[in-house]
C-alpha cells in the first residue's frame, strides 16, 4: 500500500506539519476586501489574521469544487497512491464532502482504480487536521489501511475544541451575533466561549471579562472530558504568548499534563470568531 492523505485547509494543518509528509491540501477560496486567496497556499495564518485586522469588511469563503478534488486524486494516481484517506471540514458547515465524493465517482469513470475513503469529520480546525497526522504516524509504521481510516474515524468523533473569543466584533459581523446583542455583551463585558465537535460550535457559556476566560475554558472542559484519554493541546491565533502560558499552567494544575502541542487557528475559524481566539484541543 501506499497511502495519501487529502484535507482541505479548515484542517488548519501548518505547512511545517505538511512537509515531507503523505499530506496534500485542498484549499478553501477567501474574498476580502477585494482581495481572493486560495487558503494555506497564497495566504498563511498569520498574514490572514493581519487581514482580518485590518478591514472592516465581511470575509466570504467558498469551497473547493469537484474538479480540485479530482485533479487532487488525478496527482495521487500518477504518483502511484493506492490509497486515499480524505478529510472535510463538518458537512453541516460546507459542501466539500459532496465535492470529495463526485470527483471519487468522476476518477472511477475515467478507469483509475485508487480505493479512496472520504470521510465526514463532521469536526473542525486541529479537531480533524491532530486526526490526519495521526494517520500519517500510522501509515508509518505500516498498518493497514481499514485500519487508520478507524482511528481517523474515531479521533474526530472524540475530538472537541473549545475556546474563548475576546471581542464580539467579527461574530457580529458574520452575523452569529445581532448588531444589539454585541453591543449589550460589550458594554457588560460578556466573552463567550464556544465548543466545535459533533458538527456544530455552539455558545457554551460567557465568561465575564477577559481575565476569565481561561477560567471559563478549563471549567467546561472539565464537563465533558474523558479522564482516561491523556491528550490535550492549545490551539491559538492572534494572542499574546503569555496568554498562552498561563493557559498550560492551567491545564497543567487541573489535568496534569505538561509540555503541550500548540496548533495554530486558521481562516475557518477566525473567519467568523475574529483573530483573537484561544482554546484547548481534547478528547470528550
Amino acid at each position: 500500500m501506499k497511502i495519501l492523505f487529502i484535507t482541505d485547509s479548515a484542517s488548519d494543518l501548518q505547512p511545517e506539519q505538511v512537509a515531507g509528509k503523505p499530506i496534500a491540501i485542498v484549499p478553501a477560496h477567501i474574498s476580502i476586501a477585494g482581495r481572493e486567496f486560495n487558503d494555506f497556499y497564497d495566504i498563511s495564518a498569520r498574514e490572514y489574521w493581519d487581514v482580518l485586522k485590518q478591514t472592516d469588511a465581511v470575509p466570504r469563503t467558498s469551497m473547493a469544487t469537484p474538479d480540485e478534488y479530482l485533479d487532487a486524486y488525478r496527482t495521487a494516481w500518477k504518483k502511484g497512491y493506492t490509497h486515499i484517506c480524505v478529510t472535510q471540514i463538518s458537512s453541516t458547515a460546507s459542501g466539500t464532502m459532496n465535492s470529495a465524493l463526485i470527483a471519487k465517482d468522476m476518477l472511477a469513470e475515467e478507469g483509475k482504480n485508487i480505493n479512496i475513503e472520504v470521510i465526514d469529520t463532521e469536526n473542525y480546525s486541529m479537531a480533524y487536521g491532530h486526526a490526519v497526522l495521526e494517520g500519517v504516524r500510522m501509515a508509518g509504521e505500516g498498518k493497514a489501511f481499514d485500519r487508520i481510516t478507524a482511528a481517523v474515524r474515531g479521533i474526530c468523533k472524540k475530538s472537541e475544541i473549545v475556546f474563548g473569543v475576546f471581542t464580539l466584533k467579527y461574530l457580529r459581523k458574520c452575523g452569529r451575533v445581532s448588531n444589539i446583542a454585541a453591543f449589550a455583551g460589550e458594554m457588560l463585558g460578556l466573552r463567550p466561549i464556544l465548543k466545535a465537535g459533533n458538527g456544530a460550535v455552539p455558545v457554551v457559556s460567557k465568561a465575564r471579562g477577559e481575565k476569565n476566560v481561561l477560567d471559563g475554558i478549563i471549567s467546561t472542559i472539565k464537563k465533558s472530558r474523558n479522564g482516561a484519554e491523556k491528550f490535550m493541546g492549545i490551539v491559538h491565533a492572534d494572542v499574546p504568548k503569555e496568554l498562552i502560558y498561563k493557559l498550560e499552567k492551567l491545564i497543567e494544575e487541573h489535568f496534569g499534563l505538561k509540555n503541550l502541542p500548540k496548533f495554530i487557528m486558521g481562516s475557518a475559524v477566525t473567519t467568523n470568531a475574529g483573530p483573537h481566539v484561544i482554546g484547548v484541543l481534547y478528547y470528550a
